[in-house]
């Protein structure tokens, strides 16, 4: 089986077990071999050496655990690294990719998102200077300025948001931590010496309250209700990982988060400007409010 036969049934492996939580192996093996033939794949009769296996080198390949309950006699993946790994976007999104370059007719019906956000080839270069941490230097241009200027940071992770991949780091010209997006980056270099990571800084907590890359100096906790079609789609899809339902009828649902109130958070909120009410806090209601007023002016 080519490598990207191998990486698509540890995707499927990975699914079963989280759709069927103490599945037992044989269930897992009949489960994703009955998916593969679906599939299309020529493929021999797994056995249950092979998903053991599999199980084996998702673990040390991918760092997603699969284990074995003695008590349900069957394989779970631990829920803190369910809720917490990004890893099965990631597969989702190989999966779209392999079936797409497959010569099946499948143009005619899946349609892909036509944007796409510049910069991307810069991930490689910064995932290695950040592993074996290096400093790096570019150019970098904001928006609202008509010039680049030369940068030189310490990278510590990379983040994406709404389609945008960003570096952060500490600024070496005053030893700040802050972001830099992807698509405003120019003559990347990668330099040959080391830094030592500041272990005061913690990235993930960093970024706990925040909706995209945006940061403020006080979480807000933030309470709105929306209309019951806006509802639908907020719970399926969250602004926050912090949203919660604090109160819910047939006409009007009323949510919570606690969250940065930076101007992303604002603007999400206004996706659901046909329905939305502002609980709390005040200021976030009147500046709700202004930019009604401000819409209405513009448009008579």
């Amino acid at each position: 089986m080519s490598k990207i036969g191998y990486i698509q049934r540890y995707l499927l492996l990975i699914r079963r077990v989280r759709n069927h939580p103490y599945i037992t192996l044989e269930e897992l093996r009949q489960g994703v071999e009955q998916e593969l033939i679906a599939r299309g794949e020529p493929i021999r009769i797994l056995s249950q050496r092979t998903i053991e296996r599999d199980i084996r080198d998702i673990r040390t390949a991918l760092g997603v655990s699969i284990d074995y309950s003695r008590t349900e006699r069957g394989y779970f993946i631990p829920h803190d690294e369910e809720s917490n790994s990004d890893l099965e976007r990631i597969l989702e999104s190989f999966e779209v990719l392999t079936t797409m370059r497959q010569d099946t007719g499948v143009m005619d019906f899946i349609f892909p998102e036509q944007r796409r956000a510049t910069g991307t080839e810069h991930l490689y270069g910064l995932i290695q200077a950040i592993r074996d941490t290096h400093p790096v230097t570019f150019d970098y241009r904001k928006f609202w300025l008509p010039s680049a200027s030369r940068r030189i940071m310490e990278p510590y992770a990379l983040k994406e948001s709404q389609g945008r991949w960003y570096v952060v780091g500490v600024d070496c010209s005053d030893r700040q931590l802050k972001t830099f997006g992807l698509d405003r980056i120019g003559h990347l270099e990668i330099g040959n010496t080391r830094f030592r990571k500041d272990p005061a800084i913690d990235i993930r907590e960093r970024f706990r309250h925040s909706l995209t890359v945006d940061i403020s100096e006080k979480v807000e906790h933030i309470v709105f209700s929306v209309g019951d079609a806006d509802a639908a789609f907020l719970k399926t899809m969250p602004l926050h990982a912090s949203q919660q339902i604090v109160c819910e009828t047939s006409q009007r649902t009323t949510f919570s988060m606690d969250v940065y109130l930076t101007p992303d958070v604002v603007m999400s909120l206004l996706s659901r400007a046909g329905t939305l009410r502002i609980e709390e806090p005040e200021p976030l209601r009147k500046e709700i409010l202004e930019i009604y007023e401000n819409g209405i002016r513009l448009n008579r």
